[in-house]
């Protein structure tokens, strides 16, 4: 098939960044349950999304949410929790592209991984989309393999189904992060004493 690519390795960074590249002043779309804040090729990824909102490109995230907090009898518990650390690790990430995201959103069953670009007349550029996470394992330790898509109409079918997945035709409804940041916080108002002393 003309236009479609496997990739795997070294070449899904290559490609993610093509991808990047060919979003500025157009929109990206980041589809990824799981997302760090890792250096590709010398730069964080939450520094290159930002200069990529300062060239005007809307940026727009879809992620799974953390799996809920331990519940702990003492602060000093919850401060030596692992699992409490990466659910508050992944809050204060999303906290950064909340600043010049134009749209996060979790969606609760999310699975898929794919990186989508639109030029500034909103035609579909580019795309990456396969097994890898926006993570340092998934673009460097894990053995992943993503397909790199030039064909406009696959890209097309792609972000059809980003669409759907918003709605709740497709298991529940995409959140905003700011109402689900808000309602995790009242459930769990110790992680926000985690947060602060970040």
């Amino acid at each position: 098939m003309s236009g479609v690519i496997p990739v795997h390795g070294k070449e899904i960074s290559l490609k993610f960044q093509n991808v990047i590249n060919s979003s500025r002043g157009g929109e990206l779309i980041i589809v990824t349950p799981f997302i760090t804040d890792f250096e590709l090729k010398g730069e964080k990824i939450s520094s290159c999304m930002l200069k990529l909102a300062r060239l005007t490109t809307k940026i727009s995230l879809m992620v799974a949410p953390p799996s809920n907090p331990h519940k702990h009898n003492t602060k000093e518990e919850m401060e030596k929790c692992k699992h409490c650390k990466e659910v508050v690790r992944k809050i204060a990430l999303l906290d950064i592209y909340e600043k010049f995201a134009e749209e996060i959103l979790i969606k609760e069953n999310l699975h898929a991984k794919i990186f989508l670009s639109k030029d500034s007349n909103g035609k579909y550029i580019k795309c990456l989309a396969g097994s890898a996470n926006l993570t340092l394992g998934g673009f460097r330790d894990h053995c992943e393999l993503c397909f790199f898509i030039e064909d406009k109409l696959i890209i097309k079918k792609i972000n059809s189904f980003i669409e759907t997945w918003k709605t709740s035709r497709h298991g529940p409804k995409a959140e905003r992060y700011r109402i689900w940041k808000k309602n995790l916080l009242s459930k769990y108002p110790d992680i926000k004493y985690l947060l602060q002393r970040r």
